[in-house]
Order: structure tokens, then sequence, then C-alpha cells
């Protein structure tokens, strides 16, 4: 039998001494040999959160355990092979103390178990994911983990384009992007890659153009200019609103016109598709002088004494001496262009008069004096635009009379004679 000798000399020399009085009696004694501690566990290293199973493989007479799991001098469990669940990355220390009747022993292992993080999961959305250039899209990071950066590749081309974590991108130019976002954190890193992701599209052009000249006596040349916007790549003119093939495929083409009036029409097409500007009556082309062309006819009853000015789109006519009624107090707008009469509102008109005087003030036709039934001193404005008559001042105004000249100077009208 061999002897461990234990930690004092006293212990020793008793131990002997019992040794040797059991030889001499021919008897067999058994001693309880010192505690030691030790232990393994399962797994020793691994992610957060790790759960860690210890074992204990002790020797001698043991009646205790405590474990410290963390090294904080704190008893963490008293179970002789508990379990226990780290939550946090880190490189723990650990150590089991064991008691028994022949005392206690410590086995601390140093930096024994390493926990480390969870790498994070890289995910995103955006929205929209398609549209016409240029196409603003808003990125949202959705990753899970602990995430300390981002790195956003917003086109595929292997360059970090943005480390915010919810980024906006404009894409200016058509195309299909793949789009790539890589979380970074204590547990590695991780990367979300999303093919063709994102579609932006080109814009449709819009159609818009200019002539000159728009009006003018045949033949009339008229120089078209294309003044449209967007990506275009051919162009349709129809200068007379013939429909069928276009006029014209230039981009800034001529044509020469006969009388009439026109409607001209553009259709500009491009990758993002087409668009067409029609502007109808656009051209107008007026006989020359010694060229009579019959008008519409009015509603309006024949008349005569009447009186009639231009105001550089129509042609005003009021007033006058015809049938029943003898005097009139009606009138009517001609448009050459359109060729159409729009009667003037009888609403607040003057009184029924002949040999009047009117002028053209640049925005109303005024009327003043003429006979009806008497020398008539009043006057009255018309206004085309709201088809509307107001009267003129009375005061100071001209004695009545009919057969008079009246002039529009700019500011002012003259009345003279009559």
């Amino acid at each position: 039998m061999g002897l461990k000798r234990l930690e004092t000399n006293k212990r020793f020399v008793i131990i002997v001494i019992i040794f040797i009085t059991a030889v001499f009696n021919n008897c067999t004694v058994v001693f309880n040999p010192e505690v030691n501690a030790d232990f393994t566990s399962t797994p020793i290293s691994g992610l957060a959160p790790l759960n860690v199973q210890f074992t204990d493989i002790s020797t001698g007479d043991i009646t205790s355990w405590a474990w410290d799991f963390d090294n904080d001098s704190n008893v963490d469990s008293t179970l002789q092979s508990p379990a226990n669940t780290y939550n946090n990355p880190g490189v723990y220390t650990v150590s089991l103390t064991i008691t028994g009747p022949e005392g206690s022993d410590t086995e601390t292992k140093i930096d024994y178990i390493t926990v480390v993080n969870t790498p994070p999961v890289a995910d995103f959305t955006a929205l929209p994911l398609n549209g016409d250039a240029p196409l603003n899209v808003q990125f949202t990071d959705t990753s899970s983990g602990v995430i300390t950066s981002w790195e956003w590749d917003f086109d595929d081309n292997s360059i970090v384009d943005s480390t915010l974590q919810n980024p906006q991108n404009i894409y200016n130019n058509p195309g299909i992007y793949t789009v790539s976002l890589t979380v970074i954190g204590p547990g590695g890193s991780d990367t979300a890659t999303k093919i063709d992701y994102i579609t932006v599209t080109e814009p449709a052009p819009v159609a818009n153009f200019t002539a000159t000249p728009t009006n003018g006596a045949p033949p009339l040349n008229v120089q078209f200019t294309d003044a449209s916007t967007g990506n275009i790549t051919s162009w349709a003119w129809d200068f007379d609103n013939s429909g069928g093939a276009p006029d014209s495929t230039l981009q800034n083409p001529q044509y020469s016109y006969n009388a009439g009036i026109y409607t001209v029409s553009l259709t500009v097409t491009g990758p993002g598709g087409s668009d067409t500007l029609t502007k109808p009556s656009y051209i107008n082309v007026m006989a020359p002088i010694d060229f009579w062309q019959t008008l519409s006819a009015t509603s309006l009853p024949g008349r005569y004494y009447h009186t009639a000015v231009w105001t550089g789109t129509e042609m005003i006519i009021w007033g006058g001496m015809g049938a029943s009624p003898v005097y009139k107090n009606d009138g009517a707008r001609f448009n050459p262009g359109t060729n159409i009469w729009t009667l003037t509102t009888m609403t607040n008109a003057p009184t029924q008069r002949y040999t009047h005087s009117a002028v053209w003030t640049g925005t109303e036709m005024i009327i003043w004096g003429g006979y009806a039934g008497g020398r008539a001193d009043t006057g009255i404005r018309y206004n085309p635009g709201g088809n509307a008559w107001t009267p003129t001042a009375l005061t100071n105004a001209p004695t009545g009379r009919y057969g008079h000249a009246a002039v529009w100077t700019g500011t002012e009208m003259i009345i003279w004679g009559g």
C-alpha cells in the first residue's frame, strides 16, 4: 500500500503510527486519500448563446462542489455536473472547488470557454423596384444580428456606393441593376445579392414644335422646328391633318402651303415610346388681296350703316339699319381663321342705332353716338374676351350726333363733327 503525504507533518506522523500499529496487529487499514479537483466541458467554444455541459472528474471523498463559470469569485452552481449558458461573447475562465472530509481542492482553467458573436444575416428591400429614369430608389436594411457597418453596391460593379444603413440612390440611366448589401459585425459578415433587382426604363419623349411663319399669303413656305424633349430616334410630321404616311421624317423640315387653314401634327418616337402633339388651325394661309373668298353666312339679318372693327384676329360688326326692326342693336364676331361667326351678347347692349362710330382699343370696341330716333350721346364698351358690355361715362360727353368721325390714339378716342 502506498501513502500519500498530507498537508501537515502532524498528520503525516499520525498516519505512520496508525500504519505501524496495523502491521503489528496483523490487520488492514484503508485510508481516504486527499481530494483532487478536475473537470471537463462540452463544447468549449461556439456561437452565443452557447450552452456548455460541465462534467466533474474529480477524485477523492467529495461532499460538495462549487463552480465559478466566469471567474467573478461567485459560486454559480453547487451541482456536481452542471450546465451553463453563455449569452454574451467573450473568453471565460472556469473554476471548480471540491470539498470532502479530507479537505478541499480547486481546479482553475484559464480562458477555457470561448464564446463568439453570431454572424449577422444580410437582407434588404427597395422601393420602387422599377420606373422611368431618373429613378430615385429608397433602400431599407432588414438584416438581423449585431451589425456595425453596411456596404452597398447599387450597380454590381464591386464598388461600395454607400455606407449608410438606409440609403437612397438615383438611377439616371435605363438598365437592369443587381444590388448587393454586405453587413459586418463582431460575429463576422454576410452579403445579400439580389440579381436584376432594379429595372429602370427609358421615359417616353414629349412632342413639341414651333413654326415660322404661321400665316401669310400663298404660296407660304413654313420652317418647322422640333422642340421635343427626351431620347428621340424618329420624327413623323403631318402638315395638313391628312393622316396616312407622314409628310416628312426630318427633324426640322420645311413645307410650302397653298391658301387654307391647316392643322399640324408631330409624332416623336424613342426607346421609351412615342408622343404626338397636334396644333389645330396652326397655319393660316390667306389669299392675295385681289382674291375674294366667300365667308360663311351669319344668322344676323342684313343691314347697312353699321360699323366694323378688326381686333387682330376677328372682325366685329354691330348696329346699322335694315328691315324690321329698322334700327339694329345686335352684332357678331367673325374669325377668318376658322370661318366662324359668334354673336355678341344682347345683355346690356347699346340702344338700337345706325351711323354711329366704332373704334378698337386693343382689348375693347367702343360704340358711340349715332341715330337712334334722335341724336344719341351715349357710348358703350364691348369686351370680346368676356363677351360683355360696359357703359362709358356721360360726364363731359359730346352732344348727341350721328355721321361723325372717331379715331383711337392708343390711349384716347377722339370724336369730331357729325
